[in-house]
Protein backbone atom coordinates (compact mmCIF):
# COMPACT_ATOMS: atom_id res chain seq x y z
CA UNK A 1 0.00 0.00 0.00
CA UNK A 2 1.78 3.49 -1.07
CA UNK A 3 0.60 6.52 1.30
CA UNK A 4 -0.20 9.60 -0.36
CA UNK A 5 1.29 12.96 0.90
CA UNK A 6 -1.80 15.11 2.14
CA UNK A 7 -0.36 18.34 2.95
CA UNK A 8 2.96 20.22 3.23
CA UNK A 9 4.34 22.05 6.53
CA UNK A 10 7.11 23.91 7.33
CA UNK A 11 10.42 23.13 8.79
CA UNK A 12 12.59 25.47 10.24
CA UNK A 13 15.91 24.07 10.56
CA UNK A 14 18.23 24.64 13.89
CA UNK A 15 21.15 26.44 12.99
CA UNK A 16 22.71 27.22 16.25
CA UNK A 17 23.16 30.46 18.24
CA UNK A 18 21.91 33.48 16.91
CA UNK A 19 25.06 35.73 15.91
CA UNK A 20 25.27 39.79 15.28
CA UNK A 21 26.66 41.76 12.73
CA UNK A 22 30.36 41.18 13.99
CA UNK A 23 29.77 36.99 14.79
CA UNK A 24 29.57 36.96 18.41
CA UNK A 25 26.45 35.37 19.97
CA UNK A 26 23.56 36.49 21.02
CA UNK A 27 23.00 36.09 24.62
CA UNK A 28 19.83 36.41 26.52
CA UNK A 29 19.22 37.81 29.84
CA UNK A 30 21.08 34.51 31.47
CA UNK A 31 24.29 34.80 29.60
CA UNK A 32 22.50 31.92 27.24
CA UNK A 33 22.89 31.97 23.62
CA UNK A 34 19.67 32.47 21.97
CA UNK A 35 18.51 29.98 19.31
CA UNK A 36 18.28 30.63 15.30
CA UNK A 37 16.76 29.11 12.89
CA UNK A 38 16.81 28.68 8.90
CA UNK A 39 14.56 29.46 6.18
CA UNK A 40 11.27 27.17 5.91
CA UNK A 41 11.29 23.87 4.26
CA UNK A 42 8.46 22.42 2.84
CA UNK A 43 8.82 18.88 3.51
CA UNK A 44 5.58 16.76 2.33
CA UNK A 45 3.26 14.76 4.60
CA UNK A 46 1.27 11.98 5.27
CA UNK A 47 -1.51 13.08 8.37
CA UNK A 48 -1.30 15.74 10.44
CA UNK A 49 -2.96 15.28 13.79
CA UNK A 50 -4.09 17.91 15.37
CA UNK A 51 -3.87 15.98 18.62
CA UNK A 52 -5.07 17.47 22.04
CA UNK A 53 -4.85 20.55 24.30
CA UNK A 54 -4.66 21.34 28.06
CA UNK A 55 -4.84 24.16 30.38
CA UNK A 56 -2.67 23.10 33.05
CA UNK A 57 -4.15 24.28 36.70
CA UNK A 58 -1.35 27.00 37.96
CA UNK A 59 -2.35 29.69 40.26
CA UNK A 60 -2.91 33.33 37.60
CA UNK A 61 -1.76 30.76 34.86
CA UNK A 62 -3.87 30.99 31.95
CA UNK A 63 -1.25 28.63 29.73
CA UNK A 64 -2.74 26.57 27.06
CA UNK A 65 -0.50 23.25 25.79
CA UNK A 66 -1.16 21.70 22.48
CA UNK A 67 0.57 18.74 21.39
CA UNK A 68 -0.01 17.67 17.89
CA UNK A 69 1.91 14.99 15.65
CA UNK A 70 2.44 14.34 12.20
CA UNK A 71 3.24 11.66 9.92
CA UNK A 72 5.33 11.55 6.78
CA UNK A 73 7.72 9.26 4.84
CA UNK A 74 10.29 7.25 6.38
CA UNK A 75 13.47 9.44 7.29
CA UNK A 76 11.38 12.93 7.34
CA UNK A 77 14.59 15.66 7.96
CA UNK A 78 13.35 16.66 11.77
CA UNK A 79 15.24 16.97 14.67
CA UNK A 80 14.49 17.56 18.39
CA UNK A 81 16.33 21.10 17.64
CA UNK A 82 13.79 22.42 14.93
CA UNK A 83 10.69 23.76 14.45
CA UNK A 84 7.60 23.38 12.21
CA UNK A 85 5.35 25.82 10.63
CA UNK A 86 1.71 24.11 10.16
CA UNK A 87 -1.58 24.83 9.68
CA UNK A 88 -1.26 28.68 11.35
CA UNK A 89 0.48 27.66 14.04
CA UNK A 90 4.66 27.71 14.82
CA UNK A 91 5.45 24.30 17.33
CA UNK A 92 8.79 22.86 18.69
CA UNK A 93 9.85 19.34 17.59
CA UNK A 94 9.63 17.07 21.09
CA UNK A 95 11.73 14.59 21.31
CA UNK A 96 13.89 12.25 18.23
CA UNK A 97 11.11 11.33 15.45
CA UNK A 98 10.24 7.49 15.62
CA UNK A 99 11.00 6.01 12.75
CA UNK A 100 8.49 2.87 12.13
CA UNK A 101 9.71 -0.25 9.72
CA UNK A 102 7.27 -2.87 9.14
CA UNK A 103 8.07 -6.13 10.86
CA UNK A 104 9.66 -7.33 7.02
CA UNK A 105 11.57 -5.07 7.10
CA UNK A 106 9.95 -2.51 4.91
CA UNK A 107 10.68 1.84 6.27
CA UNK A 108 6.81 2.83 6.59
CA UNK A 109 6.01 5.88 8.07
CA UNK A 110 7.95 8.41 10.53
CA UNK A 111 6.32 10.57 13.49
CA UNK A 112 7.32 13.38 14.76
CA UNK A 113 5.66 14.99 17.81
CA UNK A 114 4.96 18.41 18.25
CA UNK A 115 4.01 20.93 20.73
CA UNK A 116 3.07 24.98 21.32
CA UNK A 117 2.71 26.44 24.44
CA UNK A 118 0.78 29.82 24.61
CA UNK A 119 -0.43 32.23 27.73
Amino acid sequence: MTREISETVHRLPHLGGQTDEEGNPVLDGHGNEIAGWGAPEDVGIFVFDPGSSSEPREPGGSRVVVEPKIYGPFGMPFTHLDKVEARGGTYTVEGEPAKWRHPDGREVVSVVELRKVTG
